[in-house]
């Protein structure tokens, strides 16, 4: 499917740094677990950065990458999704998705996969660390 194509380029996973210390935890536990089973299963040796760090990188350095954390807690996802055209929003609480709107006043998450310039984005978020 589409997702297999994310590993034809190098991966590197982005941590959001905008959150509270457990959270942010998570993130990096969550980054940790996905880094090795892209390299057991798959043999990919994905690079693990926070957020802030990604965005000082020059474009020519940009990868393909997977988004720990949504728009609220991860400043790359927040850019991704406010520059790049897809159905996918979050407002107020809400992911949209088209013309559905979604509460995520209890625990939801979302998976998919967004434009990054000439590379792809797979960003993972949830409403809270129980999805996680």
């Amino acid at each position: 499917g589409p997702v297999s194509s994310l590993y034809n380029d190098k991966v590197t996973i982005v941590c959001g740094t905008l959150a509270s210390a457990p959270i942010i935890q998570v993130y990096q536990q969550y980054s940790i677990y996905i880094a090795n089973e892209l390299f057991k299963q798959n043999r990919i040796d994905a690079r693990i950065v926070p957020d802030v760090e990604y965005l000082e990188l020059d474009s020519s350095e940009h990868t393909n990458i997977i988004l720990i954390g949504g728009p609220q807690s991860n400043v790359v996802t927040k850019n991704i999704l406010e520059t790049e055209n897809h159905p996918i929003s979050f407002n107020d609480g809400e992911l949209i998705i088209g013309n559905c709107h979604l509460s995520c006043e209890k625990e939801a998450g979302a998976l998919f996969l967004t434009p990054h310039g000439e590379k792809l984005g797979l960003v993972v978020t949830a409403s809270s660390i129980g999805v996680f």
